[in-house]
């Protein structure tokens, strides 16, 4: 393993992350695993896993035709799962965790459902997670201006704006139904129990998987950092939102820019 190179950092980065790469700071990656049902064959009839069920026929031929070069299944059954991030969750505490190393921070990576948000009261922390699974994001979310919400309006899960603005990020889909342009959301707030401002969570979600990978990406671009930076008068306050559009294929973000902010104290 090589040595953390702490002066590849760039300042611009620093200053947006402020408190997360102190000297001596700890910083815990907390990723939501939302419940989803893991598709697997058994060789019998009556698998000995509590909460298995066989699998109904458009499961069946939805799974056989993700795995159409495979040949037919017999046995498939269900299995309720909490343990699984989403793809841009996992990729996103990735690509942060990073930063943190070439930074030379301490940090973990905890499952959500492991822990309670009163205990990491007054911590660094990063969450990686959208409110309709994540019960930590939906409660620090809960109050502010951008939200990341299923709009009856649009038929879609949208990043809303519920202050002045009273706008709506919509996603894109192409043709196919897929989705071909989607939305991040970064929040930055201090963290809860810490009046003097000197440590911080930072949420990142997003409209579908994509959409927080976007995130992530955008916190770890000094390029994109330094195009907001200049949109606040070079300097970063306490705390604030922003929003990230991007470009997808298959839940996989493509790109990512900025596409707007709301700062809520200096």
């Amino acid at each position: 393993m090589s040595r953390p190179e702490t002066n590849r950092i760039p300042p611009v980065i620093r200053r947006a992350w402020g408190p997360l790469l102190s000297p001596g700071s700890i910083v815990r990656l907390v990723v939501a695993t939302p419940p989803t049902t893991f598709i697997r064959p058994y060789p019998t009839a009556d698998p000995p896993v509590p909460g298995m069920f066989p699998a109904s026929p458009d499961v069946r031929g939805w799974y056989e035709e993700q795995r159409r070069n495979s040949p037919k299944t017999e046995g498939l059954f269900q299995v309720p799962n909490i343990n699984s991030p989403l793809w841009g969750d996992a990729a996103g505490a990735f690509r942060l965790s990073r930063i943190l190393t070439s930074a030379g921070v301490d940090h973990n990576l905890l499952a959500e459902r492991l822990v309670s948000l009163p205990a990491l009261r007054g911590e660094n922390i990063v969450f990686f997670g959208s409110p309709e699974y994540s019960p930590a994001v939906a409660r620090i979310m809960e109050k502010l201006p951008l939200q990341n919400e299923y709009a009856e309006k649009y038929g879609e899960h949208v990043i809303w704006d519920r202050g002045a603005t009273n706008a709506a990020y919509v996603p894109g889909r192409a043709s196919g139904g897929d989705y071909s342009e989607v939305y991040g959301l970064i929040t930055i707030v201090p963290s809860d129990g810490d009046s003097s401002g000197g440590k911080r969570f930072v949420v990142i979600s997003g409209i579908s998987s994509a959409g927080t990978e976007a995130a992530s990406e955008f916190f770890a671009s000094s390029k994109l950092l330094s195009m907001l930076e200049e949109k606040l008068g070079r300097r970063w306050p306490k705390a604030m939102q922003i929003v990230v559009k991007a470009t997808s294929s298959k839940v996989i973000a493509l790109s990512c820019e900025y596409a707007g902010h709301r700062v809520l104290a200096w």
